[in-house]
């Protein structure tokens, strides 16, 4: 069983420094976990406090530096807000190295993670954590995985399986976007590296892999995980199915299955799968379920893949209907991938959160005059470059274009 994650930013009550965030600790004695992941507050370890930056047209100073290589700990004349900051900062990550600690030398797994050049690696008991037999350091940059910028991470574990999935000390990759801090919509300057305080999926599917291959060579059954997972696709597909629990139980059922189909290096196959799944007329792809003598839509898992962000921009129209928009939306991409040669003559799966969309795509016509503005800028671009979309529907939460559309957004 996985639990769910100590985060502060989505439980409050998860403040290591209150007396209730206190009592983890003692829940994690009490739970024996096979393994744990650790990533302690970074903010005060960064080494990108004190530089100036340019934004606008003036400099801004940026947050005050607070350690450096000579005080890994904190300046000593640290006053006020900042010298709770610091002083919280060492607590966290001390109990965090020294609980690493404690799994090692019980034969369990751990992961501690910060950023490559964070000064708490400089920490005198993360080098000795560091240099326990088996304990290595994967390094590696977020946009390896799926991530927005060039982000150097580190994670030292003691799994050799979560060290060969995430350890890439050689990114193929350009910088990405930038890293300059710019004005957010409501005026605030918006530091990106909070914008990447989040793993992206990527990281998360090669971590979990490289844990499963780690915990399967220590005997770990994982038997229970279909069931597990048929539980989780079910409180999914709540909020947006009926309640008809048999009814759910089915269309669960069906997810589970099509995952199952959805193995890395096979993705050939996979496609090829679901083409056999179009629509008669071709226009479309309808993961369907028999049930009862109806036939039921069946959302496409398709968060079971690693996606990158490849384009995102504020709408010019904030007005139109939200049909509209996310019609323009997929106008925008498929317009900028026909650009290139070796996209035409080609069929293209495009996954949709909205049934609206769906549909309309599907049949090349919507009753609305506004979407069928749309529709036929698409059917010339798809003419042109002889092009056919199938769309394939899936929910909002398991459509990673989801997230990005409500990020804050630049001026």
């Amino acid at each position: 069983m996985v639990e769910p994650p100590f985060d502060l930013k989505s439980d409050s009550r998860m403040d290591y420094f209150s007396d209730e965030g206190k009592g983890i600790w003692k829940w994690l004695d009490q739970k024996e976990p096979t393994a744990e992941h650790h990533a302690p507050e970074c903010k005060t370890f960064s080494r990108r406090r004190g530089q100036p930056f340019w934004i606008g047209n003036r400099w801004f100073s940026g947050p005050p530096a607070l350690r450096d290589e000579a005080n890994i700990m904190g300046f000593s004349n640290l006053r006020g807000s900042d010298a709770v900051k610091v002083r919280h900062g060492n607590k966290m990550a001390l109990k965090s190295i020294q609980r690493c600690g404690e799994l090692d030398d019980q034969g369990k797994i751990f992961g501690l993670e910060h950023p490559y050049g964070s000064f708490m690696w400089y920490m005198k008991q993360a080098i000795e954590l560091g240099r326990r037999p088996g304990v290595k350091m994967a390094v590696f940059s977020n946009c390896c995985f799926g991530g927005r910028r060039k982000k150097w991470t580190a994670i030292l574990t003691n799994c050799q399986e979560v060290f060969e999935a995430l350890h890439r000390p050689d990114c193929p990759h350009d910088g990405g976007e930038s890293y300059a801090p710019y004005y957010g919509r409501d005026g605030q300057i918006v530091y990106p590296t909070e914008e990447e305080a989040e793993y992206p999926p990527g990281l998360v599917e090669a971590y979990s892999e490289g844990l499963k291959r780690g915990l399967e060579r220590m005997g770990y059954d994982f038997s229970m995980a279909d069931e597990s997972r048929l539980d989780t696709v079910k409180s999914d597909l709540q909020k947006y199915h009926t309640t008809d629990e048999k009814v759910l139980e089915a269309v669960s059922s069906k997810v589970v299955a099509w995952e199952r189909t959805m193995v890395p290096g096979e993705e050939k196959n996979h496609l090829m799968t679901l083409l056999r799944q179009g629509h008669y007329r071709g226009t479309d792809v309808r993961v369907t379920l028999e049930h009862n003598g109806e036939r039921r839509m069946v959302p496409y898992p398709a968060l079971r893949w690693v996606w990158r962000e490849v384009l995102s921009y504020r709408w010019k129209h904030d007005g139109d209907h939200i049909n509209v928009l996310e019609a323009q939306a997929l106008f925008t991409h498929v317009r900028r991938i026909s650009r290139e040669n070796q996209n035409h003559q080609t069929r293209i799966f495009v996954v949709v959160d909205s049934q609206v969309l769906f549909y309309a795509v599907g049949k090349g016509r919507s009753p609305s005059v506004r979407l069928n503005r749309v529709l036929r800028r698409l059917m010339a671009l798809t003419l042109a470059a002889d092009i056919v979309i199938l769309p394939i529907w899936t929910i909002s939460a398991w459509n990673w274009a989801d997230k990005p559309s409500r990020r804050a957004l630049r001026l």
